[in-house]
């Protein structure tokens, strides 16, 4: 049937959403260990001390670990709820639609407080993707024949490489 197939693009989506907020989740790792692990362990050359210091947002000496800081608590409680209502977002377009508008409004304010410049060219680049993701998810849901697979395939897949490219930025 026509609906069915764009719908279950949506619930595939759904499926990568939920693989992006396991990327997330390791994001999330990745940075408040950084933090509060010794260099040694970390591979880090930012000292764990003053990187687990109160994060500056804004501030043009935010460092890098103070800017990851920033991004994953910002991700954590979002990512944690995706994970955890799978089964629903994979069965429910809508609230897989509404559910990546939340992840979008959060990464949205979280990017606006980081000054670093090497993670904020990272995080401007997963917030754009996300922005258009989020876009043809919800013309989906609208219109299910106006949105191929592919493109929100495509899309999901571009979103996940930027989340990975966070995390490498703030490995």
């Amino acid at each position: 049937m026509i609906t069915t197939r764009p719908l279950g693009a949506v619930a595939a989506t759904a499926a990568l959403v939920a693989g992006l907020a396991l990327t997330l989740a390791g994001c999330t790792a990745v940075g408040p260990d950084a933090s509060r692990s010794s260099s040694a362990a970390a591979g880090s050359s930012a000292p764990a001390s003053s990187a687990a210091a109160a994060p500056a947002a804004g501030s043009s000496s935010q460092t890098k670990a103070q800017a990851c800081q920033i991004l994953t608590s910002s991700l954590k409680d979002v990512s944690t709820r995706m994970s955890s209502s799978y089964e629903t977002l994979a069965k429910d377009p809508k609230a897989a639609a509404a559910v990546l508008n939340e992840l979008s409004s959060t990464l949205d304010g979280a990017v606006a407080k980081v000054s670093n410049v090497d993670v904020r060219s990272s995080a401007d680049k997963a917030n754009t993707d996300l922005k258009a993701f989020v876009s043809t998810v919800q013309a989906a849901v609208s219109d299910p024949s106006a949105t191929s697979a592919a493109k929100v395939q495509s899309q999901a897949g571009k979103i996940q490489a930027d989340f990975q490219e966070i995390g490498t930025a703030c490995a």
